[in-house]
C-alpha cells in the first residue's frame, strides 16, 4: 500500500490507461521489472506474475475458454450443469464498459444469483469479455468499436454452440 509505480521494464508509466495496456503483454508466469516510489525513495523489484484467480462452484461446473482470432481473441466464462448431456445455452452480455465478467472477491451479485439459478436449472451460461479486458487479447478496451464487440459476442455464440454439452439448437 502506499507505492506508485513509476516505470514498468524500465519505461516511465504516464497513465493508468498507459501502464494497463503495457501490462497486456504479460502472463502468469512473467517476470517483470518494477520501480515504484516507496516512501519517497525509488525501488526497483522483479515481480513474477501469479495466474488470475478462477471463479469456483460446489453447485456446477465452470469452464474457461477462448474465442476469436489471434491478437483479439476473448475469454469465456461458462457455467455447466452438473446433469450429463447437452444443455440450452444463454448468453449474457457484460456492460460496454471496462471491467471483467467473472465473480471475484464479490459480495452479493445479482447477476452471479442468476447466472448461478439458471445453471442449476439446466441451462449453460456464457460470458464473454470484450477485446482488451481481463485476460482477453488486444489493445486498450476504451479503443474497441461496437464492430469489435459485436464480432468478438459472436465469436463467443459459435464457440459456445460448439461445446459439447451445448444444445445448438
Amino acid at each position: 500500500p502506499g507505492d506508485i509505480v513509476v516505470r514498468l521494464q524500465g519505461e516511465t508509466v504516464e497513465s493508468l490507461p498507459a501502464f494497463m495496456k503495457n501490462m497486456r503483454k504479460f502472463g502468469a508466469g512473467d517476470t517483470v521489472k518494477f520501480t515504484v516510489v516507496r516512501e519517497g525513495s525509488e525501488t526497483t523489484a522483479d515481480v513474477t506474475l501469479n495466474p488470475r484467480a478462477l471463479e469456483k462452484s460446489d453447485d456446477y461446473d465452470i469452464v474457461y475458454e477462448s474465442a476469436g482470432e489471434p491478437g483479439k481473441r476473448v475469454r469465456l466464462i461458462v457455467t455447466k450443469p452438473k446433469d450429463p448431456g447437452k444443455h440450452p445455452a444463454v448468453m449474457f452480455i457484460q456492460v460496454l464498459g471496462p471491467g471483467p465478467v467473472e465473480f471475484l472477491g464479490q459480495g452479493p451479485n445479482p447477476f452471479k444469483s442468476l447466472l448461478g439459478e439458471l445453471t442449476k436449472a439446466g441451462f449453460v451460461t456464457v460470458r464473454a469479455e470484450r477485446v482488451g479486458v481481463g485476460d482477453s487479447e488486444g489493445t486498450d478496451v476504451h479503443e474497441n468499436t461496437i464492430e469489435t464487440d459485436v464480432t468478438s459476442f459472436r465469436a463467443a455464440l459459435t464457440k459456445a454452440s460448439k461445446l459439447d454439452f451445448v444444445d445448438a439448437n
